[in-house]
C-alpha cells in the first residue's frame, strides 16, 4: 500500500514468492472510495507489517496464490445459480477493463492499471 496525492494505491511489486509474469505488471493501482470506505486501508494498516497484505494465503496446487481463491469463487457462483463457464475468477479483470471502457478511461490507462503492455488488447 501507499498514497499519493491523497489517494491510496496497491502496490504490485514482485516477491520470491510471486514473481511478476512482465516488467508492465509492475504497477500502482489506485482504490475505489467504496473501498476505501468499507475499511480496507484501516485492515491494511493494522495487520500489514511491509509484507504480504493476506499472509494467509496458500499456492494452490498450480504454485499460484490465487489458486484457491479461484476455486472459492467457482464454488461460490455454482451455489447461487451462476454456471456459465466463462464466469470465472479471472473474468472480473474483464468486467472491470469493460467498465473502464465504458466509462471513457484511457487506453494507456486502462493497460496500465491492468499490468498490460501499451498497445495490447486493452486498447480496443
Amino acid at each position: 500500500m501507499g498514497e499519493q496525492d491523497g489517494v491510496p494505491f496497491l502496490n504490485i511489486v514482485p516477491t520470491p514468492e510471486r514473481p511478476l509474469k512482465t516488467a508492465s505488471a509492475r504497477r500502482r493501482i489506485p482504490l475505489h472510495p467504496e473501498v476505501i470506505r468499507l475499511g480496507f486501508v484501516r485492515y491494511v494498516e493494522a495487520c500489514n507489517d511491509g509484507e504480504r497484505i493476506f499472509r494467509d494465503l496458500k499456492p494452490g496446487r498450480f504454485k499460484k496464490l490465487s489458486g484457491p481463491y479461484s476455486t472459492a469463487f467457482a464454488r461460490l457462483m455454482d451455489d447461487v445459480g451462476l454456471s456459465d463457464p466463462r464466469l470465472t475468477y479471472h473474468s472480473l479483470r474483464h468486467t472491470y477493463s469493460d467498465a473502464m471502457r465504458r466509462a471513457g478511461i484511457e487506453p494507456e490507462l486502462r493497460s496500465r492499471l491492468l499490468g498490460h503492455a501499451a498497445g495490447n488488447i486493452t486498447a480496443a
